[in-house]
């Protein structure tokens, strides 16, 4: 780790993050916090978020990443994952402990070997392997680090993976001259190095250990009243809870330019955001998009492969029969055919297909049931 003593301030750096990134900025040194305490924070969650960065090209999600990284150490050159193995990306991960791991160009057309990989991460189930150079027993490397993962697509190919991630989106890629000639303060800072600032907040130990899990609780509970009107993923709901929790519990030692409040309004817009993006990504969606398309395309037909009636009692397969007070629409769907197409179709459109014998179950789920 590079020493750089004395330097820029926390609050100040802060705040150079914002003028650039925006609110970007403040959930990134939200995440920094409770990287740098991760075995806390994991030891009472049993998971820790990778944190997202996504956006077109030139829109500054990589050099948020490079600001953060600079907690820890000078011109870090990230790992690719598209030209990077699994037991490379295993090797780099494993180095450090509640450090900050940066990795770069995500896809979802990356293996999917890799995709199960960064699942892991979430709840620190490295990679295993059999040693045979030595006693021939089971190996696991350590994921004790924070992680985060900048690229150009949304981490969809896996909606597992999606609901493991802090999502936050970068959308502008064409900047003013004023805001060019502050991210180019905030690099003439970060080159410097902000260990001195690392090695502060890491005084505050004793603290975070002893309010963290209190301070989560309470955070969690602000998210839920203010996403009660909406269904919210659990999951989602705790990844977002994390950074939110790191700033509730050091925020009265450390100056910084936010307040809790601020910071629960921010996680709040994106558990929302993030949750309204799952239900548009996730398997189920792709399969009613595929049935659009074959709809569209000709392919399926109304009163053959499809039928919709009005009715007030209806059974389903292995179900106790539903009575609704008014009549109610009900689809009833043609498996067999409707199954078939869409997997046929669903990789014509960009869609991961479900298996068949997992499709019906999904939809059952719903209330709906096929003839």
């Amino acid at each position: 780790m590079h020493l750089a003593l004395g330097g820029i301030s926390l609050h100040d750096y802060t705040e150079k993050l914002i003028d650039v990134f925006g609110d970007n900025g403040k959930v990134g040194v939200c995440f920094l916090l409770a990287t740098l305490f991760r075995d806390v924070v994991a030891g009472y969650t049993k998971s820790f978020p990778i944190l997202n960065l996504f956006g077109p090209v030139g829109s500054g999600k990589s050099e948020l990443g490079h600001s953060l990284m600079s907690f820890f150490i000078i011109d870090n050159t990230p790992p690719n994952i598209q030209n990077s193995t699994v037991p490379a990306l295993a090797d780099v991960i494993a180095q450090c402990a509640n450090a900050l791991v940066h990795i770069d160009e995500y896809k979802n057309d990356i293996d999917y070997l890799k995709i199960e990989f960064l699942k892991g991460l979430w709840d620190g189930s490295g990679r295993s392997r059999m040693n045979m150079d030595r006693d021939k027993k089971r190996e696991i490397t350590s994921v004790d680090c924070g992680v985060i993962l900048s690229g150009q697509e949304m981490p969809t190919a896996d909606i597992a993976l999606f609901t493991r991630v802090i999502f936050l989106t970068f959308n502008q890629s064409v900047f003013s001259s004023e805001a060019k000639r502050k991210f180019e303060e905030l690099k003439d800072i970060r080159k410097r190095g902000l260990s001195h600032i690392t090695l502060k907040i890491l005084q505050h130990r004793a603290k975070f250990e002893s309010e963290f899990a209190g301070n989560y609780n309470a955070a969690l509970s602000d998210i839920v009243e203010n996403t009660r009107h909406e269904e919210v993923q659990d999951r989602i709901l705790r990844n977002w809870c994390v950074p939110l929790a790191a700033f509730r519990t050091l925020c009265g030692v450390l100056d910084l330019p936010m307040t809790y409040r601020e910071m629960l309004n921010i996680c709040v817009e994106h558990v929302l955001m993030q949750n309204g993006e799952c239900k548009t990504s996730n398997e189920l969606a792709s399969f009613w998009n595929v049935v659009a398309f074959l709809l569209q395309d000709g392919k399926i037909f109304k009163d053959a492969d499809f039928k919709i009636k009005y009715v007030q009692r209806f059974k389903c397969d292995n179900t106790d029969t539903i009575e609704w007070t008014q009549p109610k629409p009900v689809l009833l769907l043609r498996k067999s055919r409707i199954f078939m197409l869409y997997k046929r179709n669903g990789k014509l459109v960009g869609h991961t297909t479900l298996p068949a014998d997992t499709l019906p179950s999904y939809l059952r789920s719903l209330r709906l049931t096929s003839v």
